[in-house]
């Protein structure tokens, strides 16, 4: 689901191998003390790797790339079978094999198996495969798949789409145009179509940032889909409400609804619109502003107060600092200082607390004071408060540190 230059949600799997495991579906908050891993369906990853000669990691063709698959698919088959009738029967089981063990999700069809293919003619013959071991099937495709619309459809699968588009071929001279291939010439102007084609063939689809140098390139990459026909609310829902469903999330992500994890994107105008300007994304309530510049100063000598603790502190958000100093004159580290619109984020040496390992601070600037809280290691939080005005304290204002 993406906001900005990253994704809210994020599906990660291992990227090497044949049968490479099962992923993992977390949340991607700016802090990563917010992040969260979300109960959902992640896929099994695989992919046709060849190992090349003499190289000793794998089979070294693609032949033998499926085959040592489809061997291994039946080997988790029989493997689940054994074990059914030996504990059926009161018999000795198989040999403990956690790796078989681990695709009988992919056998039971509770789980899907997402091939990473390289083109469009991997994903028939993944497709094949996934007939015959009667497993569900996700193709990770690569970009071409506009090329055999017919066969893709026939899969009858989700495909998630990269956009990485061809850049334009050289054509500064008559001898380069002419060296140019026809089919480079077509994948260079088709590319951006195959969204749309997919879509207008029934199939569901949705985004990914593989391939991509810059993640952020994504927006860019759906503004020419949109260009070539797509339209901006099926490339919204490409990374957002697809996903979700695919990932068995809907409950929880890709949407905005009553009950739902408030992943947020804020901007000026429509989101693809080029000269759109996205402020600021949330992600399970959590604010990240894009806008760097504090919109507020707060500047001076005064005095920090974290639970019935206290030390001196001197603030400039200016220039993006806070130092911290004991009674007894131990001046406390910091670092990550982040001072983004009205919101000051630190971390700082426990030892305020006595304690050892780092606090987590994050308030608002209201005034001449930081109202927020402080985040222990454990987890746990305590309202903290730094002003730097000589007023008497009045008491202790707790903000939900991210939250409104």
């Amino acid at each position: 689901m993406c906001i900005r230059d990253r994704y809210t949600t994020a599906a990660v799997y291992p990227d090497d191998g044949i049968l490479r495991g099962t992923g993992t579906i977390v949340t991607l908050p700016e802090d990563p003390m917010h992040q969260r891993t979300l109960d959902g369906r992640p896929a099994l990853a695989a992919a046709f790797d060849r190992g090349g000669w003499g190289s000793g990691t794998g089979p070294g063709s693609l032949m033998g790339s499926i085959a040592l698959m489809r061997q291994t698919l039946h080997d988790a088959r029989w493997y689940e079978a054994a074990r059914t009738t030996a504990a059926a029967n009161g018999l000795e089981p198989p040999a403990r094999q956690d790796d078989l063990a681990a695709l009988v999700p992919v056998m039971h069809g509770t789980q899907h198996l997402m091939v990473d293919v390289r083109d469009h003619k991997e994903a028939m013959r993944a497709g094949a495969l996934a007939n015959e071991c009667d497993i569900e099937l996700v193709v990770l495709g690569e970009g071409d798949e506009f090329r055999d619309l017919s066969g893709i459809q026939s899969l009858a699968c989700p495909v998630i789409v990269q956009v990485d588009y061809p850049e334009a071929p050289r054509l500064a001279s008559i001898d380069q145009a002419i060296r140019v291939p026809l089919r480079t010439l077509q994948s260079w102007e088709q590319s951006p179509t195959n969204l749309r084609r997919l879509r207008d063939h029934g199939i569901f689809t949705c985004v990914t940032t593989t391939g991509l140098d810059n993640p952020a390139d994504v927006r860019s990459a759906l503004r020419q889909a949109i260009h070539a026909g797509l339209t901006a609310d099926e490339a919204l829902a490409a990374v957002t409400v697809h996903p979700a469903e695919l990932l068995d999330i809907d409950h929880q992500a890709g949407r905005i609804a009553p009950g739902m994890l408030a992943n947020l994107v804020i901007c000026d105008g429509e989101l693809f619109d080029e000269d759109t300007t996205i402020d600021e994304t949330w992600v399970g309530g959590w604010r990240d502003d894009h806008k760097r510049e504090p919109l507020v100063t707060l500047k001076g000598k005064g005095q920090m107060h974290i639970g019935s603790a206290q030390a001196e502190a001197t603030i400039d958000t200016s220039a993006k600092k806070l130092s911290v100093t004991l009674d007894d004159g131990t001046a406390l580290k910091t670092k990550k200082v982040d001072i983004t619109g009205h919101r000051v984020q630190a971390s700082m040496d426990g030892r305020i607390l006595d304690e050892t390992g780092w606090l987590r601070i994050s308030g608002v600037i209201r005034d001449d004071e930081l109202l927020g809280r402080a985040v222990r290691a454990d987890g746990s939080t305590m309202p903290c408060l730094l002003y730097t005005s000589d007023a008497a304290d009045e008491g202790l204002g707790v903000d939900l540190g991210g939250r409104r």
